[in-house]
C-alpha cells in the first residue's frame, strides 16, 4: 500500500465508521485528531504528504490490527471497533462461534 492509500480509504463506510468512532470516544488527539476529521469531512485531497504520514502511522498503523489474535483470521473493518476493546479478536471468536 502506498502512503495515499490510507487515505483513499475514506470512500469505504465501515473504515469512515471506523474513524468516526475513534473521534467521537476520544482515541484520538492531537494532529491524529485534526488530519482524521479533515478526512471525515472529505477534505483528504488536501492533505500535505506530511499530515498523511501522521495519518498512516498514528490512526492507521496504530489502531488497524489485520489479523484475530485467535484465529489469526482478518477482522472487517465493521469488527474493529469492537476489536479495540476485546484484545483484538474477530467476532467470531469473541462471541464463541464455531466455523
Amino acid at each position: 500500500m502506498n502512503l495515499w492509500d490510507y487515505v483513499r480509504l475514506r470512500h469505504d463506510r465501515p473504515f469512515r465508521e471506523f474513524l468516526k468512532h475513534l473521534v467521537d470516544y476520544k482515541h484520538l488527539k492531537g494532529a491524529a485528531l485534526d488530519i482524521t476529521k479533515m478526512i471525515l469531512a472529505g477534505d483528504s485531497h488536501k492533505l500535505s504528504i506530511k499530515q498523511a504520514q501522521v495519518f498512516r502511522d498514528f490512526v492507521y498503523y496504530k489502531y488497524y490490527n489485520k489479523r484475530c489474535r485467535k484465529c489469526k483470521k482478518s477482522i472487517y473493518w465493521d469488527e474493529m471497533s469492537e476489536a479495540l476493546y476485546n484484545g483484538y479478536l474477530c467476532g467470531k471468536c469473541y462471541w464463541g462461534y464455531e466455523e
